[in-house]
């Protein structure tokens, strides 16, 4: 496997440039996570993928698909990675303002109001979708792997959503690597040796460990 077609929200980023460190030829198409979360990016039967308003993103699947030598970054002897399907801010962020916890923390509960499981798994089906029929939709054609992107924090939220988000990706028919088992035994989050001075992403580095990941899960599963 000598090529690699790398596309998500902000977070594909790493993983590009994991991907380029590694020698491997790289295309690359991403668009942040605002329009992610509104659903703009669809399956095309003729280009692989568009996005409806994210001109930056289309112009980037042009090249991307230049670099691979296909019309259609989703057809061609390349490994297809992607990294989308969270955007937690949009979803954990709005209930943690507000004051919400999640049922079974053990947290008082005059202290604010609570979620239970069955209203995140619902929340999460309502905004992401569009991004689970994605990925359904390439899985059905070719082999996707989906990298979660790595955690920054560590509040208990986010992890109970990432767990439902998983859960849901497998159920797609996607391939997926859980950034969290790249992770030292004992650490729950990103080391600042890895984590990009934006404070919010990873490094090239962890996307070069992610990308070496991505390719042993495919190999291992004869994706590749």
């Amino acid at each position: 496997m000598q090529k690699v077609f790398v596309f998500g929200d902000s977070h594909a980023v790493a993983l590009a440039e994991g991907a380029e460190a590694l020698g491997l030829t790289t295309g690359m198409a991403f668009l942040s996570g605002n329009l992610w979360h509104l659903g703009v990016v669809r399956f095309n039967r003729n280009r692989g993928l568009v996005a409806r308003g994210g001109a930056g993103f289309n112009e980037r699947l042009i090249t991307a698909s230049e670099t691979l030598g296909t019309p259609n970054v989703l057809e061609g002897d390349h490994l297809v990675i992607g990294s989308f399907g969270y955007q937690l801010g949009r979803l954990v962020s709005p209930l943690l303002r507000d004051g919400h916890k999640i049922a079974g923390e053990d947290v008082p509960t005059e202290q604010g109001q609570f979620v239970s499981t069955g209203f995140l798994e619902a929340l999460v089906d309502a905004h992401r979708a569009t991004q689970f029929r994605l990925m359904r939709q390439i899985a059905r054609r070719r082999p996707l792997v989906v990298v979660s992107p790595p955690p920054i924090g560590d509040r208990p939220e986010y992890a109970r959503v990432r767990d439902i988000i998983g859960d849901r990706i497998q159920s797609t028919g996607a391939h997926f690597l859980d950034s969290r088992s790249l992770l030292l035994p004992g650490a729950g989050t990103l080391p600042e040796s890895e984590r990009h001075e934006d404070g919010r992403h990873a490094t090239g580095a962890f996307g070069e460990r992610a990308m070496k990941a991505a390719i042993e899960m495919a190999s291992a599963e004869k994706v590749v």
